[in-house]
């Protein structure tokens, strides 16, 4: 079992890298309208980034959140497969609420293709419910579950960067404005950080039961 400092370190090296980007995100959304931020920030297509990102996009994916909690039940450690399958279910659950109630258009509405032409087959199939980014929210509350309980300081820094491209993704593929994206990452963390407080004070109650 961790120790408090133990957790207390994940927390730091993980958030740190997570704050630092939300906050960029926040002040570039505070600059600048957001369909010319879309634009900006999807002025450089090339084939092997739209391979890059079609591939790394498929970590928000629910069945990947999925097959990395049966992996890690399968293989012994119980408790932390079983918050990540926990926390995705209740992130999307979150994030589907959202979406049902904040109509919101993805950029394929607003921007036609004549301005920008890079809207990618396959992966920009929808023109709504772009509020939050349910793959953005799925792939922060996995690396936030898997980063918190990690002891492995290098491994929650690319926890964090894989986080952030696969966010970036959903913008580069033309799927999500960068509000929506900050949207699912923040409620990814959220539940993530609820989900584990909940289970770990539980753990902990059933533990001094036990003795």
């Amino acid at each position: 079992m961790q120790t408090r400092n133990q957790i207390n370190h994940s927390y730091c090296l993980y958030s740190v890298t997570i704050s630092g980007s939300f906050i960029l995100g926040l002040l570039l959304l505070w600059i600048f309208p957001k369909p010319e931020l879309f634009l900006m920030m999807n002025s450089f297509h090339t084939p092997f980034l739209d391979g890059f990102f079609k591939m790394i996009t498929f970590l928000g994916d629910g069945w990947f959140s999925i097959i990395v909690g049966a992996w890690l039940i399968f293989t012994g450690k119980r408790i932390l497969g079983s918050k990540v399958l926990i926390v995705y279910a209740v992130s999307g659950i979150f994030a589907q609420f959202c979406k049902s109630f904040i109509i919101m258009p993805r950029p394929r509405a607003i921007i036609p293709e004549n301005i920008f032409p890079h809207y990618i087959p396959g992966y920009t199939l929808n023109a709504w419910n772009s509020f939050p980014s349910g793959h953005t929210a799925s792939v922060f509350a996995l690396t936030a579950i898997l980063a918190w309980s990690s002891p492995v300081r290098p491994l929650r820094f690319i926890l964090a960067v894989a986080a952030i491209l696969t966010g970036f993704s959903r913008i580069y593929l033309g799927q999500h404005f960068l509000d929506d994206v900050l949207s699912g990452a923040f409620l990814g963390v959220l539940t993530a950080y609820g989900v584990m407080t909940f289970t770990d004070r539980n753990l902990s109650r059933k533990q001094s039961r036990d003795r």
